[in-house]
């Protein structure tokens, strides 16, 4: 009984670790000097790691500022609708 599950168990941890390895792998170029700007990006790409309980393989999600800034305000948008219709309604 023990052999199966300590068999699953590895397969899993094989598997989340070639997929970590995989990721690592793939890292950009580094560009050259000259190529590279002096005066910084006014709206730089920014990327958050997404994880979610029962997943073993983690992502990342890339906007740019302004993008998380809009996703940010519509999030904040909802809940507040949200919590607004639930003072306005009366429990049955």
């Amino acid at each position: 009984m023990r052999s199966p599950i300590l068999a699953i168990a590895f397969g899993f941890v094989l598997v989340s670790a070639s997929a970590a390895l995989a990721d690592q792998s793939q890292q950009p170029t580094a560009q050259p000097v000259s190529a590279v700007s002096t005066t910084p990006d006014p709206n730089p790409v920014i990327c958050h790691g997404l994880v979610h309980d029962g997943v073993l393989l983690h992502s990342s999600e890339c906007h740019t500022k302004h993008e998380w800034n809009a996703i940010q305000f519509r999030n904040q948008q909802a809940i507040r609708e949200f919590q607004d219709s639930a003072l306005t309604t009366t429990p049955k």
